[in-house]
């Protein structure tokens, strides 16, 4: 039997690792989420920024999420979540702000 706080390292180490896997997916559901609703063929993220750029669209709603753009990245939340977004250098997605 498992109690409350009896968590391994390692258990705690595999739920941060889901969590970040779960949270790129959201990221990535814009993406696929946008191209689908604007009839788009983006498949980087510099194909992204690029069209928001002409765009000046800061804000996207997909599957239940909402997006909205800031500075260095974007809000996704709903009901039941809320994820700040940084993305990373280049052309890396990468950069969840616990």
């Amino acid at each position: 039997m498992k109690f409350v706080g009896d968590d391994t390292v390692e258990d705690k180490i595999n739920f941060i690792i889901d969590e970040y896997i779960a949270n790129v997916n959201d990221i990535r559901i814009l993406l696929e989420g946008g191209n689908e609703q604007k009839n788009l063929k983006l498949k980087t993220k510099w194909d992204f920024f690029e069209y928001i750029s002409k765009t000046h669209i800061m804000e996207f709603y997909v599957n239940g999420i909402n997006y909205k753009l800031h500075g260095r990245g974007c809000f996704a939340f709903s009901s039941e979540k809320f994820l700040n977004w940084n993305f990373g250098y280049r052309s890396r997605w990468c950069g969840v702000d616990p």
